[in-house]
C-alpha cells in the first residue's frame, strides 16, 4: 500500500512537472532580455553583437557607418519607454542616448526610436525580437 501512494504522487509530480514546462509565455513577456542586452552591447560599443538584434538590411547599415569610427564614442544610453502593439508582436522602444565624436568632447544629447518585431520560431523554441527600423545618423 505504502509503495502505490509512493508511486500514484510520483506520477502526480512528474504530470505537474510536464504541465509547468508547457506554459505559453506571452511574446512581449520575452522583449525584456533582448531589448536590455541591446542597450549594454551599444553602451560598450558592441557593435557587431547590436547588428546582430538587427534585420539584415538595418545591420549593415549600422555596421557601415559606426563599426570603423573610432571618433564616435557613447556616454550613456538607456531604454525610456517601450509601447506594444494590441497583438504584442510588435514594439515601438525610445531611447536616449549621450555622446561624442573625437576630436570634440562635447557631449551630444539625442532621443530616437527604434521599432522592434517579433518573429515566431520554428517550433522547437521561441523565435526572436529583431529590431526592423534603421539606426539613426547621429554625424
Amino acid at each position: 500500500m505504502k509503495t502505490r501512494a509512493i508511486i500514484i504522487l510520483f506520477v502526480l509530480f512528474w504530470v505537474g512537472s510536464l504541465s509547468a514546462c508547457s506554459k505559453v509565455i506571452p511574446v512581449k513577456d520575452l522583449y525584456t532580455d533582448p531589448g536590455h542586452s541591446f542597450v549594454v552591447m551599444l553602451r560598450w560599443h558592441d557593435f557587431n553583437g547590436v547588428a546582430g538584434f538587427m534585420d539584415p538590411e538595418p545591420a549593415k547599415a549600422f555596421l557601415s557607418r559606426y563599426a570603423g569610427d573610432n571618433d564616435f564614442r557613447i556616454v550613456d544610453v538607456s531604454e525610456e519607454t517601450v509601447s506594444f502593439s494590441q497583438e504584442g508582436r510588435m514594439a515601438v522602444t525610445s531611447y536616449h542616448l549621450e555622446y561624442y565624436i573625437l576630436p570634440s568632447a562635447t557631449v551630444k544629447s539625442r532621443r530616437f526610436e527604434l521599432e522592434w518585431q517579433y518573429f515566431s520560431g520554428d517550433g522547437m523554441g521561441p523565435g526572436v525580437w529583431r529590431i526592423i527600423s534603421f539606426f539613426p545618423e547621429l554625424r
